[in-house]
C-alpha cells in the first residue's frame, strides 16, 4: 500500500496521495460552499485568421471568446447563450503580447453568461486576478496571457477552480492592503476550494477532472504563499499539484495541460530554500532538451534547476546532522565539493539564449541574465553557509555573492509590469540572510524598497528581519 501511495505514475496512488496531502488543510476550520453556478461553455477549435477579419466576426457574431496562441484553441459560448450586455461593468480582458507570433491575438472579452451570477465582490476579484495579479506574477506579457488563458476557462466552468481564483486574489490583495478582512475572507474562499478538491478526488479523474485538480492544487499554493499572517502551508498544495501533475501524462496534450505542468516545475524550483516549509516530490528528470537555455518563466537556466533540486536534498541531510560536512571522509563533504563545483561550472557556461521565447525585448533578456546570475549566487550562499563556521570560515566568498546579487537585482528593470521583481525575492531573501556588513545590509534594503514599489506584497517586508 506504501508504494502504491507513493507512486507517481499510478492514477489512483496520486489521488490518494493528494486526498491525504489535502486532509491536513481542512482540520482547522470550515469552509462554506460557492453559490453560483457557470452555464457549460463548448470548447471548439478554429484556424488562426487576420486581426482584421476576427474582430469583424466578433462585431457580428457578439460572441464571448477565450483565445490561447499555443494551441490556437477558442472557447465560444454556447449556441442559445444570451451574450452579456455591453454596458456590464467590470468586463473582463486578456491582454495580449504584441510581439513575435502573438501579433494575431486581439484583446477579447472574458465575460462568459455565467459570470454575471456572480456576486459583483466576485466579478471585481476576477479583474483584479487579471488585471492586478497576473501582471505581477507573471513574468512578461506572453506568460500573462497564457496564464490568464489557462485558469480562467477553468474557474469560470467549475466552482472549485473558481473559489481557488478567488482565494488567490484576496490573499494578494490582503497581502498588499494587510486588510485582515481580506485575510478572513480568502481563508474561508480557501477552505471551500480545498473541500470541494477532496470531494472530486473521492472518485477517478478523467482528463478535465485533473486538469481543474492541478489547477486549483496550484492556485491554492500560490495564494498561501502570498497570503498575510496565514498559517504557510503552500508546500502541502504544492505536493499534491506535483502528484496529480502525473496524470496530465496519462491524456490528451493541451496548452492548458502544459502551462500547468510548467508551473508545478517553476514553483518546485523557487522554493528550494525556502524557510516556510519543504515539498516531497521526487527529483525531476525531464527540464528540457537545450541545457544552456534561460527559461524566461523562472530566469533559471535549466542547466541549474537540477542542481537546485540536489542542493535541497543535501540541505535535508545536512540539517539532520550538521557536523558530517567538516569530516572530509564523509559523504556529505564529497557531496558538497561536488555540488559546488557544479554551480560554479554552471555560472561559467552560462548562455543569453531565451528558452522558446527569443522575440523578448533585449531589456527581458538582460534582466533574465542578471536573475539567473542572482539564483546561482543563491546556490552557492545555500552551500556557503552549511560549511562556514568559526573554525572553518567562509566569510570572503560569502560576501562575494552577496555583492554579486545586489549588482544584479539593481541592473534589474522594475519599474514597468510585467517584469521579475517578484522573483527577486528569494535571492533578497537569501543575501539578507547572508549579509553582515552594515554597508551591505543599506544596499539590500534599498533593493527592497525599489522591488516593492512595483511589487508591494508584505514578504518584502518581513525578509527585513535578518537585517536587524
Amino acid at each position: 500500500m506504501a508504494d502504491e501511495l507513493n507512486s507517481s505514475g499510478t492514477a489512483a496512488g496520486a489521488q490518494r496521495r493528494s486526498r491525504r496531502l489535502l486532509g491536513r488543510e481542512t482540520s482547522y476550520g470550515q469552509g462554506r460552499a460557492m453559490k453560483c453556478q457557470n452555464p457549460p461553455i463548448r470548447v471548439s477549435a478554429s484556424r488562426s485568421s487576420r486581426k482584421s477579419n476576427r474582430l469583424a466576426r466578433m462585431q457580428q457574431n457578439r460572441q464571448t471568446i477565450v483565445h490561447s496562441p499555443e494551441s490556437n484553441v477558442t472557447l465560444v459560448a454556447s449556441e442559445g447563450d444570451t451574450s452579456p450586455s455591453p454596458d456590464i461593468p467590470n468586463e473582463l480582458q486578456v491582454s495580449a503580447p504584441s510581439k513575435g507570433h502573438c501579433d494575431d491575438v486581439v484583446t477579447y472579452a472574458l465575460t462568459p453568461p455565467g459570470l454575471v451570477q456572480l456576486l459583483p465582490e466576485h466579478r471585481g476579484l476576477l479583474e483584479y486576478f487579471q488585471h492586478g495579479l497576473c501582471p505581477t506574477i507573471c513574468t512578461n506579457p506572453y506568460r500573462v496571457q497564457e496564464f490568464c488563458a489557462t485558469m480562467l476557462p477553468i474557474a469560470y466552468t467549475n466552482q472549485c477552480a473558481l473559489a481557488a481564483v478567488l482565494s488567490l486574489s484576496l490573499s494578494y490583495r490582503s497581502s498588499v492592503t494587510t486588510d485582515p478582512i481580506d485575510g478572513q475572507k480568502a481563508t474561508k474562499m480557501c477552505l471551500s476550494a480545498v473541500r470541494q478538491l477532496r470531494e472530486s478526488l473521492n472518485t477517478p479523474l478523467d482528463g478535465g477532472g485533473a486538469l481543474i485538480a492541478v489547477a486549483a492544487s496550484l492556485l491554492l499554493s500560490v495564494g498561501n504563499m502570498f497570503s498575510f499572517g496565514a498559517p504557510k502551508t503552500w508546500h502541502v498544495y504544492l505536493d499534491g499539484a506535483l502528484a496529480l501533475r502525473e496524470q496530465l501524462k496519462q491524456h490528451h496534450i493541451t496548452s492548458q495541460s502544459e502551462c500547468l505542468r510548467r508551473w508545478c516545475r517553476f514553483l518546485k524550483l523557487i522554493t528550494f530554500n525556502s524557510d516556510s516549509g519543504d515539498i516531497k516530490s521526487a527529483r525531476e528528470h525531464d527540464w528540457t532538451s537545450a541545457p544552456n537555455c534561460i527559461c524566461d518563466l523562472s530566469g533559471i537556466s535549466p542547466s541549474l534547476s537540477p542542481l537546485l533540486e540536489r542542493i535541497r536534498e543535501f540541505c535535508r541531510r545536512h540539517n539532520a546532522d550538521k557536523t558530517l560536512i567538516h569530516d572530509v571522509f564523509s559523504q556529505v563533504y564529497f557531496d558538497y565539493i561536488r555540488l559546488l563545483n557544479a554551480v560554479i561550472t554552471s555560472l561559467r557556461r552560462r548562455s543569453g539564449i531565451i528558452q522558446d521565447h527569443a522575440t523578448l525585448s533585449a531589456e527581458a533578456n538582460r534582466d533574465l541574465w542578471l536573475l539567473d546570475e542572482a539564483y546561482h549566487h543563491v546556490a552557492l550562499l545555500q552551500l556557503h553557509l552549511c560549511m562556514h563556521t568559526a573554525k572553518t570560515p567562509l566569510t570572503r566568498a560569502i560576501r562575494a555573492s552577496v555583492h554579486h546579487i545586489i549588482d544584479c537585482i539593481g541592473g534589474m528593470n522594475l519599474t514597468e509590469k510585467p517584469n521579475y521583481a517578484a522573483y527577486t525575492l528569494n535571492p533578497l531573501r537569501q543575501a539578507c540572510k547572508s549579509a553582515t556588513v552594515e554597508e551591505d545590509k543599506e544596499m539590500l534594503r534599498a533593493l527592497i524598497k525599489k522591488a516593492q514599489a512595483c511589487v508591494p506584497i508584505a514578504s518584502f517586508t518581513k525578509i527585513q528581519r535578518y537585517l536587524y
